[in-house]
């Protein structure tokens, strides 16, 4: 028979060694945690000498939020492939790089025009307008401008404020090699407004993509877009959500996009973002409203939003042509038909 005070050693020896086992079992599963670093990516053009502004970037396969240049982190220990993806005039490229946290790995993608590039010269009737190929304002580049190009098909148009993109709002041109092309846009000045019939106003927004990136309205110039305010409380929001989602599916290929405002009425911040991007399966912009002065002149003086949800269709010129409360599929689908020539 055990005494108590037997007993109470072999209870504090079990205990000790219970102990002593689980700080080893802590110390085993903290030394198989695998580091964490970072990488810097750049790209560089070396004929010209100039950074390359807004390739995108892919790691081991994984498309990245940000654009060049970019802080990635979260990035494990050892070896990885970045590929950098400018808009134009270079060819994509991989590079293998080493992640050695705690510092931070820097990498600069080096670039040379393709060697049967083309040559495309942009000009407008009122010249400044910022050029945009593919959806993207091409930095520091605006017309007259005379860029070279790496051989394929490209959407090309132009943005200025306070002026709408004359048809053709857009044109698809073909790059052949050492070949030279010239296209000539023409703009109109137009009153911004909220009314139908009336400029887009112009805006630049955070994306919940991250905080350094940004969406402005001018960059689809050319394309029909639907501008969508919506909220968390927002119930009627939340039921067009997935027809939106359709169509934007269905259409995108024909060149219709979608943007989704928070109007940032609830504070909605990025996990009400992530939820409804789950909930929803939407895969087009969603774009932070500020929550200071700035952020409730654009909703409720610039765009005149008071309620939500607020759809609003622009054309491919920029002007706005259809304004609904909540929309539908066919409502969608019908002002794409009319806006396309179908």
């Amino acid at each position: 028979m055990f005494s108590k005070s037997s007993f109470a050693l072999v209870f504090f020896l079990l205990l000790l060694a219970a102990f002593s086992f689980s700080f080893i079992a802590c110390e085993i599963n903290e030394s198989d945690e695998i580091p964490l670093g970072a990488a810097f990516i750049a790209a560089h053009d070396t004929i010209n000498d100039t950074a390359i502004i807004n390739a995108q970037i892919l790691i081991d396969g994984q498309p990245q939020s940000n654009d060049t240049p970019a802080l990635i982190e979260g990035l494990e220990q050892g070896d990885h492939q970045v590929e950098v993806r400018p808009s134009s005039a270079y060819s994509p490229k991989t590079v293998t790089f080493t992640v050695t946290p705690p510092d931070t790995s820097e990498i600069t993608v080096n670039f040379a025009p393709s060697d049967d590039s083309g040559t495309l010269t942009i000009n407008s009737n009122e010249n400044g307008a910022i050029i945009i190929v593919d959806d993207l304002f091409i930095n520091d580049a605006v017309t007259p401008h005379q860029m070279t190009m790496a051989p394929g098909y490209y959407n090309i148009s132009v943005f200025m404020p306070g002026y709408k993109t004359a048809t053709p709002s857009m044109i698809m041109q073909l790059i052949e090699p050492y070949q030279e092309y010239t296209i000539n846009f023409t703009l109109e000045a137009l009153a911004s407004g909220n009314t139908i019939g009336s400029l887009v106003p112009d805006f630049k927004l955070r994306t919940d993509e991250g905080e350094e990136d940004s969406l402005s309205i001018g960059q689809f110039r050319g394309r029909v877009v639907l501008i969508n305010f919506w909220y968390r409380f927002c119930e009627n929001c939340r039921e067009e959500f997935p027809g939106i989602q359709q169509v934007y599916e269905d259409r995108s290929p024909e060149g219709f996009r979608v943007v989704g405002i928070n109007t940032n009425w609830s504070q909605d911040e990025q996990e009400i973002f992530d939820e409804f991007r789950t909930l929803y399966g939407l895969t087009f912009p969603l774009l932070y409203v500020p929550g200071d002065a700035s952020g409730h002149e654009l909703v409720w003086n610039t765009f005149n939003v008071h309620e939500a949800p607020v759809n609003i269709i622009i054309d491919q010129e920029g002007v706005i042509q259809y304004r609904f409360g909540a929309v539908s599929q066919d409502d969608l689908n019908n002002a794409i038909d009319e806006l396309l020539g179908l």
